[in-house]
Parts: structure tokens; sequence; C-alpha cells
């Protein structure tokens, strides 16, 4: 089911990804972009770096839930903190694990306008990149997206937080009681 919603809105991803990567100084409208990908490409070119976008998002949870699920039996039942702990350290490592997909997908979504894309596949373009900008090109903007991922994981933790330091919440609490 997930993947069937994801294909349904995914030409507006591709979309929003080539309008935010065009950067001159009078871009096209909406419009103008999906003709051009159209023309190039046909219907498949909203759904360029697609394959990737699946394959990434997989790599990704199979990556966190093997590591939580290896390191979690080292965590006493009891402590909160460590298993706080080892999730937030699961989730960067998990997502280090998948960025290079994601770098690829959208390097191939960008190129949807484009006549002549330079990457067909998720191997080939990540040869290609390594090859042409070294080991770390397809890392880069790892670490924005791995502060990202900490920072919207510990929001619930911290509204926890709030919510049990809350003196109103207290009150309603007692009321209860």
């Amino acid at each position: 089911l997930g993947t069937a919603v994801m294909a349904l809105f995914y030409p507006l991803d591709v979309l929003q990804t080539v309008a935010s990567a065009n950067v001159s100084e009078n871009p096209p409208s909406l419009k103008e972009t999906a003709t051009k990908i159209y023309e190039n490409h046909g219907i498949s070119g909203f759904f360029t770096g697609f394959g990737s976008s699946i394959i990434g998002i997989f790599v990704y949870r199979a990556s966190f839930f093997g590591f939580y699920d290896t390191l979690r039996s080292l965590i006493p039942n009891e402590d909160s903190s460590a298993k706080w702990l080892l999730a937030q350290g699961v989730t960067i490592l998990a997502g280090l694990v998948a960025y290079p997909i994601n770098t690829i997908r959208n390097r191939m979504i960008i190129q949807a306008v484009d006549e002549k894309p330079q990457y067909k596949n998720i191997v080939g373009g990540l040869v290609k990149i390594i090859k042409e900008e070294g080991f770390t090109a397809p890392f880069a903007g790892a670490g924005v997206r791995i502060l990202l991922g900490i920072l919207t994981s510990s929001l619930p933790a911290l509204y926890g937080s709030l919510k049990q330091g809350n003196p109103r919440q207290e009150q309603k609490n007692e009321t209860r009681a």
C-alpha cells in the first residue's frame, strides 16, 4: 500500500525536486518543467528515480531495524536513556548507509528535464559520481540530514518531558484522581 501511495504522489516530488534545483534568474514554471519532462521522457520521466527511492527506503529500514535488533540485547530493559541513545545512533548509522542512494536519486530526478541523462541506474550513477567527484561525494549533505533526523526523532521525548513538567498538566492529573 505504501508503494502505491508513493507512486501516486511521486510525480509531485519529481517536480518539486527539479524546481528546487533550478537556481537561474528566470526559473521555469511548474507547467513548463512538467512539459519539458514529458517532452523528453514521456510519463516515465515523472517516475525518474522511483526505483532508487524504494530501494533507499528498504535499505534504510533494514539497516535501522537490523542494527537496532542486534545492539538492543546489549542494553538493560530498564535503561530508557540508553535505549534512546541507541535509537539515535542507529538512526545516524542507517542514514549514512542509505544516504548515497538518496544522492543518486536526487541527481536522477534533477536530470529529468535533460534530453540525455547522465545517470541511468543506482550502481552506474554511484560509480560515475565516485570516479568523477571522489568517494565522499555521495555523502554530500549527509550531516544536515543526520541533524534533521536526530532533532525530529527527539521531539516526542522532548514533548513528553515538557508535558510531565507542566504545572497545568499536573493540576489536571490531580483533579482526575
